[in-house]
């Protein structure tokens, strides 16, 4: 590409590196998988859809875990387009969030002109409500102390994995000591309560499909243990976001850093505050092999 771009011919090559590339298949997605700025640079002056396809999906993911010079030495095609998919994947997360706060189950829902309202009818499902608020009071926990959501260095990757999973992924019984330390209950309404929450966590899973989905040309089943995937992969690109499909060139033009900003800080918002206090919910993610397991599309 150096040598055809120098001599103006990069027209007539690009086909054919392309090609020479895309022979290498999953070797191929494994380098972008890892040094995707590279492969992203590389992929603007190639006009390769797969390869820039693969590299901004991984750049998206990884974006609030790259530093500023990272960043800023990126192609600015490049930047443009990672910066723009940022905004949306960061706005689908927060709808998702909104959604996973203050999800109800439908059998708690009541019409008041069909169904009965009283003390008594609200009360027979008090163990539902009671996982309502504990299911609630943890996601507020991690997202709005913790800051484990879309705000967190992985993007909010291992929160949303952790609730596509479920099950014992996140508040196992392990995580309720606090809990039943200040409020103790009975072995049979312990097990009628956590029967409600795992009715919580599979009621909420749908909220987070599509950012826990492949949109690479990776085979994550075709991955070794020591390759794991700490990002999300659900960035959407179309044809319309290849700089060298669209004569708009101000699409392409990533916004000025401003001067006071550190190259070598890297943005991270993430993390419990120092100083806070033990919190009713233990907050660790623990569902199996969570850092590769995502719906497939």
């Amino acid at each position: 590409m150096d040598t055809a771009e120098s001599m103006d011919a990069a027209v007539s090559v690009r086909p054919y590196i392309d090609n020479a590339l895309m022979r290498h298949g999953q070797v191929l997605y494994r380098s972008i998988l890892s040094n995707p700025l590279q492969w992203g640079d590389f992929a603007t002056r190639l006009h390769s859809p797969t390869v820039l396809n693969d590299a901004v999906i991984h750049l998206v993911g990884k974006w609030n875990s790259l530093t500023k010079q990272e960043k800023r030495g990126m192609d600015n095609r490049l930047r443009a387009i990672c910066e723009r998919k940022a905004e949306q994947l960061y706005k689908i997360k927060g709808a998702s969030e909104i959604r996973i706060a203050g999800h109800i189950p439908k059998a708690c829902w009541r019409d008041a002109s069909r169904d009965t309202i009283s003390r008594v009818s609200y009360s027979n499902d008090v163990y539902m409500w009671m996982a309502i608020a504990i299911h609630h009071q943890w996601f507020h926990q991690v997202v709005g102390i913790e800051r484990r959501g879309r705000d967190s260095p992985d993007g909010g990757a291992m929160l949303y994995k952790a609730i596509w999973e479920g099950n014992t992924s996140y508040l196992n019984a392990q995580d309720y000591a606090n809990f039943h330390n200040l409020c103790p209950m009975s072995n049979k309404a312990r097990t009628i309560l956590y029967d409600k929450i795992r009715q919580m966590k599979s009621e909420v899973r749908k909220y987070v499909k599509n950012l826990v989905s492949n949109k690479t040309q990776l085979d994550l089943d075709a991955l070794d243990a020591g390759e794991p995937i700490d990002h999300l992969l659900c960035t959407e690109m179309t044809l319309e976001d290849h700089p060298w499909n669209d004569s708009d060139s101000e699409a392409f033009v990533p916004p000025a850093f401003s001067d006071d900003e550190d190259d070598d800080e890297v943005e991270m918002e993430g993390g419990i505050p120092p100083g806070v206090a033990a919190h009713t919910f233990q907050t660790a993610f623990h569902p199996p092999s969570s850092e590769q397991t995502v719906e497939h599309s």
